[in-house]
């Protein structure tokens, strides 16, 4: 990228960083604030609709129990349970027919009987009519009722409102009083202070628990008594107020799916819950049109600002791209290039040092090349000394891998031996015995099939054995990934035979899950020659009950994997430590000298896996440390 659009880019980002900064601040403290107004409306809103609901209830619970109260008609209803004369109905009738005329927005105006007979109503159709079935009658004749809400014949919203008739402590009938819910649906219909968008809602749960709309919605006018929501969708506002939560949401997913504001609220005494609620794109279409201005207002000034940079960069970058060319040119070649800008900047003093580090570059050009022809005819020396140097040492090299592997398939075969000796002998027993056996006719099938099995069982472990020695001693060509709790497993159950020789043991401390990427052959040949080499001091020492600690870890900072070797076979001379690892030095006579020597290990272990070997005294005996 050129050095102008860089400036752009650079200029653009300082200038345009604190404008954004600014616009989002405001427009987020915008969003806040409005959101904080249009909450606090509608909470004020839910509180006077709520009062409103609890104002109509209370006055018909004041006009119910006025009208209940009335001493005449209940002295009439008593004397007609006592002579039902028909002229005490006539008589209760023109009472209704008075009363309706005091009682505001009442249809009708009925006396049933307890058993829900109805005695006496203005509409004398109802006359003689049953109606213990009825919401208003069943299971409500021991209070006032003023919340009873039905659909009529043309599926208009009706209440009812039902009070039990007393006289003298004694229950003598119902009156009942249906009336229109023109308040109720003049109140959900007001739709001030909630725009296009907002309106009241008012519900109760039904027998399933479900909130069940009691008035018309603004967009379902057909809702009342007859759409619900379940009760878990507890997104909805209406939910939360049936559930009592007398709240202030800010994205409420109403029963017509759209999100909204809303605020709740419970009127206890009826059971009913309220919410008043307003869509959110319309809540915040002021915010959005801000949002838009914000928008705007950015992407105008960027471009602004990118033709004013456009100009400005040019200036700027002009002799800063001279100066890269001239410097593109020396580095094909031509160093006669020199830059003639001159000003009185730090653009003017660049220039005048590239012209002076161009003069010291060909200077020391000239020096270098004559240099250089010196020293080829040196390396021309050097390198044949150096050839013959390597060559000497790969011979080396090689006459000590030979050796090593010798050693190796020394180590091998005495192994091999070691570990065959008793096994073989058992077979040679076995044979043994089924010949005497058959000597003296005592052989039956079933001595010589167990025999046999016997024999199978020690040539499988013979097998197995051999197995076991080609993993270990077989050198793949790639690194693989180090099994440590497999590899000293294995290890272990071909020592076995000599760590009951010397009556030692051998304890394994291999932290869980550790591994390593290297040559398994190659570290289980080194194992197995420290633990011979501790084995052999427990005999030649004479070490009653030996010991040896195998512990296997990670460094402190997780990049080395430590194998952590001690015995208590009282350690190394200190005459000799230091020599240990040099190239045929041993401790043994020739006739024990088997396995490994120190200096293979160490040169397998640094050389081929890039690790580290170590030995030192602690206070029981010798500690050898491997590091890969």
């Amino acid at each position: 990228m050129r050095i102008n659009r860089k400036l752009i880019i650079l200029f653009l980002f300082i200038s345009l960083l604190p404008l954004s900064l600014t616009i989002f601040m405001t427009f987020f403290i915008a969003k806040k604030s409005l959101t904080a107004q249009i909450l606090k409306r509608l909470d004020s809103l839910a509180t006077i609709q709520k009062h409103r609901i609890e104002n109509i209830l209370e006055n018909n619970q004041e006009r119910l129990s006025i009208f209940a109260s009335r001493t005449q008609m209940r002295l009439i209803l008593k004397n007609f349970h006592t002579n039902p004369d028909k002229d005490y109905l006539k008589t209760l009738n023109r009472i209704l027919e008075d009363a309706i005329v005091s009682i505001r927005d009442c249809e009708n105006i009925s006396i049933l009987s307890t058993g829900g007979k109805v005695l006496a109503s203005t509409n004398y159709s109802l006359i003689g009519k049953d109606l213990s079935n009825e919401e208003y009658f069943k299971g409500r004749l021991l209070k006032n009722n003023v919340d009873i809400f039905v659909l009529d014949e043309v599926q208009n919203l009706r209440m009812y409102l039902s009070s039990p008739l007393y006289l003298e402590g004694e229950l003598i009938g119902v009156v009942v009083v249906k009336s229109t819910a023109n308040k109720l649906l003049s109140l959900v219909k007001d739709y001030t202070g909630l725009g296009e968008t907002g309106e009241t809602i008012i519900a109760r749960q039904d027998e399933r628990g479900n909130a069940l709309f009691l008035t018309p919605l603004r967009y379902d006018p057909k809702a009342a008594l007859k759409r619900t929501v379940k009760k878990d969708n507890i997104e909805d506002p209406i939910i939360q107020a049936l559930n009592r939560k007398e709240r202030l949401y800010t994205d409420a997913v109403a029963y017509h799916g759209e999100h909204v504001l809303a605020s709740t609220r419970y009127i206890k005494e009826a059971g009913i819950g309220l919410a008043v609620i307003v869509h959110q794109y319309e809540a915040f279409a002021a915010i959005k049109r801000l949002r838009n201005i914000f928008v705007i207002l950015l992407l105008t000034s960027s471009i602004v600002i990118i033709i004013v940079l456009s100009k400005m960069s040019k200036v700027v970058a002009q002799p800063i791209n001279k100066l890269s060319h001239i410097a593109h040119m020396i580095n094909e070649g031509d160093l006669s290039q020199r830059s003639d800008i001159v000003s009185k900047d730090e653009i003017g003093d660049l220039a005048k040092y590239f012209n002076k580090m161009t003069d010291t570059l060909v200077r020391e050009i000239t020096e270098r090349k004559s240099t250089e022809r010196e020293l080829v005819y040196l390396n021309m020396n050097l390198e044949k000394r150096v050839a013959e140097e390597v060559e000497k040492n790969r011979q080396k090299d090689q006459i000590a891998f030979e050796q090593s592997r010798q050693i190796a398939m020394g180590d091998l075969l005495v192994n091999i031996a070691h570990h065959w000796r008793q096994p073989l002998n058992a077979v040679g027993m076995l044979a043994q015995n089924i010949r005497d056996a058959f000597n003296f006719n005592e052989l039956s099938k079933e001595l010589l099939d167990r025999s046999v099995n016997m024999i199978m069982d020690e040539l499988l472990s013979l097998s197995n054995m051999l197995n076991g020695f080609k993993e270990i001693y077989y050198i793949r060509k790639e690194k693989e990934i180090i099994d440590f709790s497999g590899l000293i497993k294995n290890i272990l159950d071909l020592l076995k035979n000599y760590l009951s020789f010397t009556n030692a043991t051998i304890d394994t401390e291999i932290q869980k899950g550790i591994e390593a990427v290297g040559y398994t052959s190659i570290i289980s040949q080194v194992i197995i020659s420290i633990l011979t080499n501790s084995l052999d001091t427990f005999v030649e020492r004479k070490v009653a009950d030996g010991s040896i600690k195998i512990r296997v870890t990670k460094e402190s900072d997780g990049n080395k994997t430590l194998i952590v070797i001690s015995d208590s076979g009282g350690g190394i001379e200190e005459e000799i430590l230091e020599n240990i690892f040099d190239p045929y030095f041993t401790t043994k006579f020739k006739e024990r000298g088997r396995g490994l020597s120190l200096y293979m290990s160490k040169t397998m272990i640094e050389m081929a896996m890039g690790g580290r070997l170590a030995v030192r005294n602690t206070i029981k005996g010798a500690e050898f440390i491997i590091e890969i």
